[in-house]
This record gives structure tokens, sequence and C-alpha cells, in this order.
């Protein structure tokens, strides 16, 4: 839509969230956006639907959705012994994954000196896990019997570990009998 500036309506478009982007062909802007309402409620935007995102327009619309459904962002804990994952430098770009899920969900580390993991979180993510402490293995397994739910994304051949780190990961591992005690069954090697 073009909207004279100044006007009522480009004032409407602004409070909805949208922006106004430069259009060649007239001095008015063009404001091109959407606007998400549920009743009379408006739950989110997408300011200005650039071409470039096109393949993303479907997850940005499941994502208004989804968060306009639930009251509260669900809590999802993070632990990664071997790679800094919240609040890292530059060099945490590489995670692409953090921003999406923070987009979301509340991200909270969780330290692999924890001698309890909280009950409070809705998930707990163990990335590049390898000697992990025995008090915080005793801590997952509290966890998970208190009705937690975990992913683990063990890597044993991980690149981005090596460039933190500096050296190859050793592939070694101490929490293959937790995982055995939940009927996994995890050897170390990449399927």
């Amino acid at each position: 839509w073009h909207f004279a500036p100044y006007t009522a309506a480009e004032k409407a478009a602004a409070d909805e969230g949208m922006i106004a982007a430069p259009d060649r062909d007239s001095e008015v802007p063009l404001y091109f956006g959407l606007s998400v309402w549920q009743g009379e409620k408006q739950v989110g935007a997408i300011p200005f639907l650039r071409p470039e995102r096109r393949g993303n327009l479907e997850d940005d619309i499941n994502h208004i959705l989804a968060r306009s459904e639930r009251e509260k962002r669900p809590l999802i804990g993070i632990t990664s012994p071997n790679l800094p994952l919240l609040g890292a430098p530059v060099k945490n770009k590489i995670w692409s994954i953090i921003p999406k899920l923070a987009a979301d969900y509340k991200l909270v580390e969780i330290s692999e000196k924890s001698i309890v993991i909280p009950a409070n979180l809705d998930l707990l993510i163990v990335q590049n896990p390898t000697f992990l402490p025995k008090l915080y293995l005793y801590a997952l397994d509290q966890y998970l019997m208190r009705g937690g739910r975990i992913i683990m994304l063990p890597d044993p051949y991980s690149e981005v570990e090596q460039f933190y780190r500096g050296i190859p990961p050793s592939g070694k591992n101490n929490f293959a009998a937790l995982l055995q005690s939940y009927g996994i069954v995890y050897d170390g090697s990449i399927a």
C-alpha cells in the first residue's frame, strides 16, 4: 500500500509494526508487510515482506502464531561443557540455532557443574557432551526420573569443537551408561 506521509493510514501502518520502503516510481513510501490479528488483538507482524526472505515466510508466520497461542515462552536449558553457547563472543555466530531458539523460547545456560537441574525447565539440550562430572550425570538422571525431557546431541567428531578448542575431539565419553539405563545404546560412532 502507498500511504501519503503524515496521514492516519500511515500512522496506523507504523503502529502495527510496518516499516516503509521507498518506492522507485513514487515519492510516497510503500508499506508491504503483514499484520497478524487474533480477534481484536494484534499478535504479531512482519514489518516488510522482502523477496529474499520468501523461503522463510511460512516459518515467520508459524512463529507469530505459535507465540500468540501461549501465555509464556517455554524455558529451555542448554548445557555444553566444551562449547560456549550463550553470551559467547563473535565465534558464536557459527551457532545459528541459538538466535532461532531465542526467538521463541527463553534460554538459560545450565552449567555442567550443577548438581541439580531446575525442575521448571521445559527441555534441556545437552550439546557435545564428553566427560561430564559424576554429580552432573546424577543430576541428569534425577531430572529424567522427575519427567524432564532432554535432547542430547553428542558429536564425537565435532568440527565446531575443534574450531573452538584448537584440537580434535577425542570421541571418548562417560555418558553412555546413563543413556543405556534408559534403553539407548550409544557406541560413540556416527550412524
